[in-house]
């Protein structure tokens, strides 16, 4: 058998095939088709929103010495940090009134557990290769998906610097509080003076 007979064989069966398959095949195709055009209609639509924000640069020369990019590394994680805290989905979900949205009774003991999750459902964060961050927002309204992404944008540098804010406040009293205790330590008690003074006179007598 040569070549040619191999392939008219071939298509042969694949003919024969078809022809007592067809019908079969033709019929699952067509349902499959049907079954995704209602499931289109019937699934809510929801629309998704995007930002992408890039952090500051750390004002350390030490850093910028070392490594040009370290700065940005480490702020882009701390930005992260932030985007994803208790103190920005509070924010964000009072903000919204997203127990409303969700439609969750406030009355039950794990709402806000089952906020949270529904919360994480539809915004996300996204670190890139390039140091940037990719807030997303996705919900059944174009509006509301592009306000939530608007809203955390907004939020987060008066967020940052009021962290970094308290951050300098703290270091500044425990280095306060460090030198006024090495001040107390340096000067001698009274006591250690009236001591001092007896054993002086008790000597010269």
């Amino acid at each position: 058998m040569n070549e040619n007979e191999l392939k008219n064989e071939e298509g042969n069966e694949f003919l024969e095939f078809f022809s007592r398959k067809g019908k079969r095949i033709g019929i699952v195709v067509l349902v499959a088709l049907i079954a995704a055009t209602a499931l289109t209609f019937i699934l809510p639509k929801e629309y998704r929103s995007q930002g992408i924000v890039f952090p500051a640069n750390n004002n350390s020369v030490e850093s910028i010495v070392d490594n040009p990019t370290v700065g940005y590394d480490l702020e882009a994680d701390r930005l992260m940090q932030l985007l994803q805290s208790d103190a920005m989905f509070d924010s964000v979900q009072r903000h919204f009134h997203l127990a409303d949205y969700f439609e969750l009774d406030t009355a039950e003991p794990d709402w806000r557990d089952v906020l949270h999750l529904d919360y994480l459902k539809i915004v996300k964060f996204e670190r890139t290769q390039y140091m940037s961050i990719v807030i997303s927002a996705q919900t059944k309204k174009p509006e509301l998906s592009a306000a939530i992404v608007n809203f955390i944008i907004d939020i987060s540098d008066g967020m940052r610097n009021n962290l970094y804010k308290r951050n300098q406040l703290a270091a500044y009293r425990s280095v306060e509080k460090n030198t006024s205790r090495k001040k107390t330590s340096s000067i001698p008690s009274k006591s250690w003076w009236r001591t001092s003074g007896q054993s002086s006179r008790s000597t010269l007598w």
